[in-house]
């Protein structure tokens, strides 16, 4: 990140000879009230050049960053037999001004039962679907990254083989 001031009464264009940054990596400016003024793309050489607005401006230069987290995650089932699918959408929000990999972690009573990784662009949102089956009887509390999802009753009769809590 870097910070500078300006003012100027017409557009005017910055150039950073050397920014140390490599050739395609994408520069921001922003203004004190994170109003995105500019954007560009550092070229092969390290040079990034960026056509700034007019006016007087506090800016940070910086590289664009998602910001991703689960907004909703739902289930349609509350009970379910030991071994049959559970399936759990999460909703996930990208209020950050680049795309991002998010891994959604699904637990039962706290405890990691499978994950999925997947791609939210900029200011955008994605599902995503975690599937889970039981080989226990029980009753277990699912959530998605700490968002509540339901509780949900697992019956039937456990298999002599079966000793995992889940798969």
């Amino acid at each position: 990140s870097v910070d500078l001031a300006y003012e100027a009464g017409s557009p005017w264009t910055l150039t950073i000879p050397s920014t140390g940054l490599g050739g395609g990596t994408e520069v921001v400016a922003e203004d004190g009230s994170q109003t995105v003024l500019a954007t560009g793309t550092v070229d092969s050489s390290g040079e990034l050049v960026l056509a700034l607005p007019p006016g007087t401006h506090d800016v940070d230069l910086r590289e664009p960053t998602s910001q991703i987290a689960v907004t909703s995650a739902t289930t349609a089932t509350s009970e379910a037999t030991i071994g049959e699918s559970i399936d759990v959408s999460a909703e996930l929000r990208n209020d950050g001004d680049a795309s991002g990999d998010y891994t959604a972690t699904l637990t039962a009573d706290g405890q990691a039962v499978t994950d999925a990784t997947v791609t939210v662009g900029a200011n955008t949102a994605e599902t995503v679907t975690l599937t889970a089956a039981f080989n226990q009887a029980g009753t277990y509390s699912l959530s998605v990254d700490g968002q509540y999802v339901a509780d949900v009753t697992v019956t039937g009769n456990q298999s002599s083989t079966d000793t995992d809590d889940a798969e």
